[in-house]
């Protein structure tokens, strides 16, 4: 952890050891949560090429697939919702079953063999789980394009901000409006450890809220860095976001539903006071406080 020289705000993913992370080792908050950057009126202003692992540029699937366009066969391309650093984001219409729902274009340089692969493994352990406080993800699939066949995800569409925006434009939130979204995302992670799975990444920008009924929801998203801890070795390397690591994240030991139950206090604890519970001058250095530092006040 010591030798990852990051922002305090970033995740930790080490170079390789994610295929759709493979570029880079150090994405901030703000991009978070995958794959949204999101905009009023189209997609944010990003660069719409990236350097993969092997040094080539891909250009965005968003650049060749424009709305209009219908994947696969099966979904059509209907509104534009943002840019991020894996992919690009569309609603879509799902012909076969009339109903809408969200988009993730691949980025083409991080769509080789073992990438998919372990985007695969991704969703399936995300398919997991069902709760209404954890983002449904439905497909992969790949649509033939004549630049180069095109993977794309299918996921459940919701509307709504994440939870690190509303605490960056309104500040820390007051108890009766924080005490329902925390029974909402206790039950999410409750549904994921029942059967096996282990987040590992729980953190402001990666809980949307939403509007259902009329009422406020809070939706678990973003299963990148989740683990399986029913399998015989859940052993990934280690990966996280420095302020809300567990502590055994840190020291490089497996990660339990206790490491979720943790994030989700240091994740409390910001939406209370309105600051991060460890901020330190570099990434390792955040990570390193909850060890060897003071408990935040």
């Amino acid at each position: 952890v010591e030798a990852m020289p990051m922002c305090a705000g970033s995740r930790l993913a080490p170079v390789g050891a994610r295929g759709r992370d493979s570029w880079l080792s150090c994405r901030p908050l703000s991009s978070e949560p995958e794959p949204l950057a999101p905009s009023s009126a189209g997609a944010a202003t990003v660069d719409a090429a990236i350097v993969s692992a092997a040094g080539q540029v891909s250009r965005d699937p968003g650049d060749r697939l424009a709305v209009g366009a219908t994947l696969a066969g099966r979904y059509q391309l209907r509104r534009l919702l943002g840019r991020g650093g894996s992919g690009t984001v569309f609603e879509a219409h799902d012909q076969h079953l009339g109903t809408q729902v969200a988009i993730k274009l691949v980025h083409p340089g991080l769509a080789g063999a073992a990438q998919i692969e372990q985007l695969r493994l991704e969703l399936l352990l995300a398919r997991k789980v069902s709760h209404p406080a954890v983002c449904r993800v439905f497909d992969l699939g790949r649509h033939d394009h004549p630049d180069g066949p095109t993977w794309f995800i299918s996921m459940e569409l919701l509307e709504g901000e994440t939870l690190a925006a509303r605490l960056a434009q309104r500040g820390p939130l007051a108890v009766a409006e924080l005490a329902p979204l925390v029974a909402q995302i206790t039950a999410g992670l409750a549904a994921a450890h029942a059967v096996g799975v282990v987040h590992r990444d729980l953190t402001p920008a990666n809980i949307l809220l939403v509007t259902r009924h009329g009422r406020a929801q809070a939706v678990i998203t973003d299963f990148g860095l989740a683990v399986d801890a029913t399998a015989a070795t859940s052993d990934r390397p280690t990966a996280g976001t420095p302020a809300y690591m567990a502590p055994e994240q840190v020291l490089g030991q497996p990660a339990t539903a206790a490491t979720d139950v943790f994030a989700l206090g240091a994740v409390l604890f910001h939406a209370v006071t309105g600051t991060v519970p460890w901020q330190g001058a570099s990434a390792a250095a955040t990570a390193r406080l909850r060890l060897d530092g003071p408990p935040p006040r």
